[in-house]
């Protein structure tokens, strides 16, 4: 989207890591929608449903492949330090 077109314009999408994710598991019934899907229960709960969220990378000099899924389970307090470590 508009984002990855104004890096390009920048000239710095090769050398951006972008991260899209989110904390704590999706919004439950009370909110007005339900984004856990089939989970169990939704944010704050101790379940799945609590705590598997989404997450995009895109760092076109990295190795990431393009399209590739994985199920890790990954903590962002440890993605911080990774980044932290790239920069």
């Amino acid at each position: 989207g508009s984002l990855i077109t104004l890096l390009e314009e920048k000239k710095v999408l090769e050398d951006t890591i972008v991260v899209f994710t989110s904390d704590n598991g999706g919004l439950g019934p009370s909110y007005g929608n339900f984004s856990s899907g089939p989970l169990r229960e939704s944010k704050g709960s101790i379940y799945e449903g609590g705590h598997r969220i989404p997450m995009t990378l895109r760092w076109d000099k990295g190795n990431i492949p393009r399209g590739e899924t994985r199920s890790h389970l990954v903590g962002l307090n440890d993605l911080f330090a990774t980044l932290c470590d790239l920069a």
